[in-house]
């Protein structure tokens, strides 16, 4: 079985690899987009705990913002918290939380600006779900976000102590931000052609390739500058141990022909699914040389007859 990394951890999802000696860049707090966001989690023994939690009353809204309700205590709750870039521009955002907590507590979930401190639940607060669903039902509540601003989401238990095994969050409707470039621009050029298919931005292997072989694409990104406050995007799929996508943002020298690998990904740190998924990786901290050529490198592989990896985009973008 390939290690997975839980769907709820959004942190150092880079992997940053710098080649021939040289020390690779810190990876920086990973912040995702929010348009379109779920995740599934649970808040249990183990897991970042507050004093205080927000008194539960009605679902805030966009239309009329409420302010904070208020602080109850004394826990301890368990809580969870997500962190997410907008775009630039102001957005109505809508979240949907859904509770599998059983009878011992409930699930609440509130929105922050900037960020979140657990000792003041009302410091930076944009909005929340009021009462919390009971179990197996759901909640939805909506809030403003600030333009290229970082909205941190937070789920807690209600209930002081009392663990909740599995809550599912849903966010949409962030603002977007441009593309620097994108795959749709620069169509990829297979190794073997032979061994994969091409349907609309889509690349998978064919029923008929061999298992164990890794099929390569390669995507031209000239004239490339990254944004400090950027994010790399793929889309893909990975639906278990015998299916794996990696990919290579590359960098070669023309002067000396040193070659580096700039940033990378490797679908079996992310937890696997039957259909696409996206990750959004960082740009801080790499710095794309201006002589040289760049290009993105991907390999498709399966191990079993049930393997089904495939690349459907990606792109680079930036507030």
């Amino acid at each position: 079985m390939k290690a997975r990394r839980p769907a709820r951890t959004l942190v150092a999802l880079a992997t940053l690899a710098v080649l021939a000696g040289a020390a690779a860049p810190a990876a920086p707090a990973a912040q995702v987009q929010c348009q379109q966001f779920t995740a599934t989690g649970s808040l249990v023994a183990g897991d970042t705990t507050g004093a205080l939690r927000l008194f539960q009353a009605e679902p805030s809204g966009c239309a009329a913002p409420k302010a904070c309700p208020g602080s109850s205590g004394p826990g301890p709750f368990f809580f969870d918290t997500y962190s997410f870039r907008n775009g630039p521009a102001a957005r109505c955002a809508t979240a949907t939380l859904t509770n599998h907590c059983g009878a011992a507590t409930r699930v609440h979930a509130s929105a922050y600006g900037g960020s979140f401190d657990p000792a003041d639940p009302c410091l930076n607060y944009l909005g929340d779900v009021g009462t919390a669903p009971p179990d197996g039902g759901a909640a939805s509540f909506s809030f403003i976000v600030p333009a290229s601003q970082t909205l941190v989401m937070v789920l807690n238990t209600t209930v002081a102590s009392a663990e909740c095994p599995a809550y599912d969050l849903q966010l949409s409707g962030c603002s977007d931000w441009g593309a620097l470039w994108s795959a749709a621009g620069s169509t990829g050029v297979a190794a073997n052609p032979g061994a994969v298919t091409f349907a609309g931005p889509v690349v998978q292997l064919k029923p008929t390739t061999a298992l164990r072989v890794a099929q390569t694409l390669r995507y031209g990104t000239s004239n490339l500058k990254l944004d400090p406050d950027g994010f790399w995007r793929i889309r893909f799929r990975d639906n278990g141990a015998a299916s794996r996508l990696r990919v290579w943002f590359k960098h070669a020298d023309a002067r000396t022909g040193a070659l580096r690998t700039l940033m990378s990904f490797d679908s079996n740190t992310r937890p696997a699914s039957a259909g696409f998924q996206l990750v959004e990786i960082p740009t801080s901290g790499i710095a794309v040389p201006v002589s040289g050529a760049c290009w993105i490198e991907a390999t498709l592989d399966k191990t079993g007859g049930t393997g089904s990896p495939a690349l459907h985009s990606m792109d680079f973008i930036a507030p």
